[in-house]
């Protein structure tokens, strides 16, 4: 076996574990979509709190921006829950994968401020996704098709691999700090976060001392693990090992930690992992090889590969790459720094206003489950994973957010109560000091209405 045979063999991938991504895959982009659907007045039309963006340069053009009416964007989801359902099914596969991704980016950057981690990795993986055939098995199109292998290499195939790699791999390495490794007490810290805290996170939180034990091995996990997926499919058993080690790793990261959709979307993508001796067991199909030989997809392929993933080495050498964010919007990512550094503080917000009358009355509260708003969605608001990473993102960046938000939730309160007038209000965050045990608190106005 020649050497460029051997490195070949390191980014092979099963179709039928390609199938299986691509149901995975599909279906997180379905629950995205629902979970988004009950508030699209709030995110995306002119009556929510997220100011329109207008330098978005040639984004500007795409779906979203068209049109700010809530009917339109309603239309827009359905659109793109039917590209998603085509894509589930395996129906003219690769429109449906390629109109995902746009409809995907045309819609993150009218949420720009509400958009996590997750969701650069469900771009990044679509855009690879769309050189790859994911209807080769189970799938309509597949019945159209005279599948002779099960086994495939491509650029494209081997960028989607290297993507999981270096995803988890830079996570690992930003944590090489102290607080993760000599200290080792990044995951106590983490877990006196309440916002974030699920009830098993804070029920491991009592456990100092296995937090301590488990922060600097989940560094050296995330860092040496990705490599392990890459062994040649002749190491099955090591390989099955680090996919449901990993598994195991997302779905626990799931429950102590409120993260949407990240622990699933990366289960999906490690599914294309899945060696051939998974299916083998079931399903007798001859093991020929396709590789992928576009002269032109392939050159195309190493262009976009050089940039993605030489951006981790330009970014170590302080380099900025030309046009980064504009590719960071359009899925060029290789790189994901999660709680780095442990958080320094926890939140809790809350907005009184006062009325003509003297009245004080408190419009928004985080621990306030019996609130008077008569609208179910408003109500409901605080419990939504977006809201709480926009309130987060707009306490420490320096923006006009803030009062935007304010401003804008003063005149849906008063157009709630139309025989009450709003005189004043002020926006709190309430922030405590999570670096020690009894950390302090500190009560500061981050907008004010007047």
């Amino acid at each position: 076996m020649t050497i460029q045979e051997k490195i070949r063999s390191c980014f092979i991938i099963d179709l039928r574990s390609l199938a299986i991504f691509r149901i995975s895959i599909a279906l997180c982009i379905i629950s995205d979509l629902i979970s988004r659907f009950r508030y699209i007045n709030f995110f995306q039309t002119d009556k929510g709190f997220l100011p329109e963006e207008k330098n978005l340069g040639l984004f500007n053009y795409l779906p979203h921006h068209w049109s700010d009416s809530y009917n339109f964007q309603a239309f827009l989801f359905f659109l793109a829950l039917v590209f998603s359902i085509m894509l589930l099914v395996g129906w003219y596969t690769r429109l449906a994968t390629f109109f995902s991704w746009v409809l995907l980016i045309s819609l993150h950057t009218v949420v720009g401020i509400a958009n996590d981690g997750a969701d650069d990795l469900l771009k990044a993986v679509l855009l690879w996704s769309i050189f790859l055939p994911l209807g080769s098995f189970w799938s309509i199109d597949s019945k159209k098709q005279n599948n002779k292998s099960v086994n495939y290499f491509s650029l494209a195939g081997s960028a989607l691999l290297l993507l999981f790699v270096f995803y988890y791999f830079t996570a690992g390495w930003a944590k090489l700090n102290p607080t993760w490794i000599e200290n080792g007490i990044a995951l106590e810290i983490i877990f006196r976060q309440e916002f974030w805290l699920r009830s098993v996170g804070d029920f491991l939180s009592q456990y100092p001392y296995l937090l301590k034990l488990l922060s600097p091995l989940i560094v050296f996990f995330e860092i040496l693990a990705p490599w392990v997926l890459l062994l040649p499919q002749k190491y099955y058993k090591i390989r099955i090992a680090t996919i449901v080690s990993f598994i195991i790793f997302q779905i626990c990261l799931g429950v102590c930690l409120q993260l949407n959709l990240m622990p699933w979307i990366s289960t999906a993508v490690i599914l294309v992992f899945l060696p051939s001796v998974i299916w083998d067991k079931f399903l007798l199909i001859k093991h020929g090889i396709k590789i992928e030989k576009r002269k032109l997809i392939n050159v195309v392929m190493v262009l976009f590969a050089a940039y993605t993933f030489g951006g981790f080495f330009m970014k170590k050498a302080e380099i900025v790459l030309p046009l980064q964010s504009q590719a960071r919007q359009l899925g060029f990512i290789s790189t994901w720094y999660f709680y780095y550094f442990a958080p320094e503080s926890d939140y809790d917000y809350h907005i009184i206003a006062t009325l003509e009358n003297g009245e004080k009355v408190i419009i928004l509260e985080s621990i306030n489950t019996t609130t008077n708003w008569k609208e179910p969605a408003m109500n409901s608001l605080w419990q939504n994973y977006r809201f709480k990473y926009y309130l987060e993102t707009i306490t420490y960046s320096d923006s006009n957010y803030t009062n935007y938000f304010l401003d804008w939730l003063v005149k849906k309160w008063e157009a709630e109560h139309l025989d009450s007038k709003v005189v004043s209000a002020k926006f709190y965050c309430l922030t405590k000091d999570i670096l020690s045990p009894n950390g302090s608190e500190k009560e500061i106005v981050i907008a004010e209405f007047d």
